[in-house]
């Protein structure tokens, strides 16, 4: 929402922690928790709406969002094991698009329409970094990666 801004991370506990900015000062940290074993990626995709993911302790992606009053819990999405932690973004409300790095080092997605999550896509590559993605206007979709090459490696979509 406007003039506010939220801060999460992974804390020595391994749970998510959280503070934000509400225009005027900051909150004190409060403990989410779970058993992250990635740093957590924050995406908003409308209003009073946060979605968070990490990978778990399982290896599995793990979500957990905000929806204006109360965090829910945190849900296990399953799907299949990933190597490296996730990086959200949205395209449009009721939109979530997650990357991660899969165990053979690939590039994953998978999307939330709001009925379902798609399996986890393997658009290839060698990856060595956990992703970076971003939406900057209609479904335009940029997520970043340090390939096995030492060189950022970009992929998109229109």
């Amino acid at each position: 929402q406007s003039n506010r801004l939220d801060v999460f991370a992974r804390g020595q506990n391994q749970a998510l922690w959280h503070k934000w900015w509400d225009g005027s000062r900051w909150s004190q940290w409060e403990d989410l928790g779970g058993a992250l074993a990635s740093p957590p990626s924050a995406v908003s995709w409308g209003p009073n709406r946060i979605d968070i993911f990490a990978k778990g302790q399982n290896q599995n992606l793990w979500h957990l969002y905000w929806n204006g009053s109360r965090w829910s819990s945190w849900e296990d999405l399953g799907g299949g094991a990933i190597g490296y932690g996730p990086s959200a973004a949205s395209t449009s409300r009721d939109r979530l698009d997650v990357f991660a790095g899969g165990m053979q080092n690939q590039l994953l997605y998978r999307t939330w329409n709001v009925v379902n999550w798609s399996r986890w896509v393997s658009l290839g590559g060698v990856i060595t970094s956990e992703p970076a993605a971003v939406s900057w206007g209609g479904t335009r979709l940029d997520a970043f990666v340090k390939g096995s090459d030492d060189h950022l490696w970009h992929i998109w979509r229109s």
